[in-house]
């Protein structure tokens, strides 16, 4: 079995084809503005790439992966959401991730780190990522994160005190959820 990459060379990789990724999106985007001869081959350029760059070891490959709870995709994955990177479509595949996330067992490093990114979300970013993040937070809830959410509802921020409750009640809705899944059924 190959060596892993560790975490913080996953994670500059993924910068650096999201920096490489953007510049290819501008200049697709500025051969459209201003009707360039060189439109066919800019677009070309970005689309035959952006499989490669978007994701590490190639976007289709490693959401399937992910979906298999392939160990190496799962770290990829989190190490995505760490850099949250922001490029055409990217959180489209973030939403796409934390779905698949919800089904694969983790390490509590991992866990650690998710819930770092879910916090984040609290604070900053795209609502329908977001939401995406309230639903990954319900199928990995911990004491500490309720904890930290419930620190947030207190914020002078009303969309952070929004976001808090939003994923208070999502959290607490899954918890409940299984717990009476687990619980005998009555009249037993």
């Amino acid at each position: 079995m190959p060596k892993q990459r560790n975490a913080t060379v996953r994670r500059r990789q993924i910068a650096e084809a999201t920096t490489r990724l953007a510049a290819l999106n501008r200049r697709f985007c500025e051969t459209v503005e201003q009707r360039s001869d060189d439109y066919a081959s800019a677009r070309d350029a970005f689309f035959n790439l952006f499989d490669q760059l978007a994701f590490p070891g190639g976007l289709a490959k490693r959401l399937q992966e992910l979906s298999q709870q392939n160990p190496e995709a799962v770290e990829d994955s989190i190490c995505f959401l760490e850099v949250d990177p922001s490029f055409f479509r990217s959180g489209y595949i973030k939403e796409k991730i934390l779905h698949r996330l919800r089904h694969c067992p983790i390490t509590p490093g991992q866990h650690k780190r998710l819930m770092q990114c879910i916090l984040r979300s609290i604070e900053r970013g795209p609502r329908r990522v977001f939401a995406a993040y309230a639903r990954a937070a319900g199928a990995h809830p911990t004491a500490a994160l309720l904890a930290a959410i419930e620190f947030r509802l207190d914020s002078p921020d009303a969309e952070v005190r929004r976001r808090s409750s939003h994923l208070l009640a999502v959290t607490r809705s899954r918890t409940a959820g299984r717990n009476a899944d687990k619980a005998e059924p009555h009249g037993t």
